[in-house]
């Protein structure tokens, strides 16, 4: 997971609240009308929120799973190591 996965994240917030505000500010509408529209951009964002805060729990989730894969791998090749070197340590006394 990326750095740049967060800042779009938040560009693409931003933007949807900007967009929602300006849209509300430059074309005044009756009070209902104008509630109904924001109730209907809020929850739109709110999907949008949700899916990318999904996928970046995902990709969170494969990271980690990534992560400790390698970390294994590591500590096996490590472990192999200590025993050949202690093997030849012992043959040699």
């Amino acid at each position: 997971m990326s750095n740049n996965s967060g800042k779009g994240f938040l560009f693409l917030i931003s933007g949807a609240l900007i967009g929602a505000a300006a849209g509300i500010l430059f074309a005044p509408d009756k009070g209902y009308r104008t509630r109904r529209r924001i109730s209907k951009q809020m929850g739109e964002v709110k999907d949008t929120v949700s899916q990318k805060f999904s996928e970046l729990v995902e990709q969170a989730e494969d990271f980690v799973k990534d992560l400790r894969t390698t970390a294994a791998e590591v500590v096996d090749e490590v472990k192999e190591e200590w025993n050949e070197r202690t093997n030849k340590t012992d043959a040699q006394d």
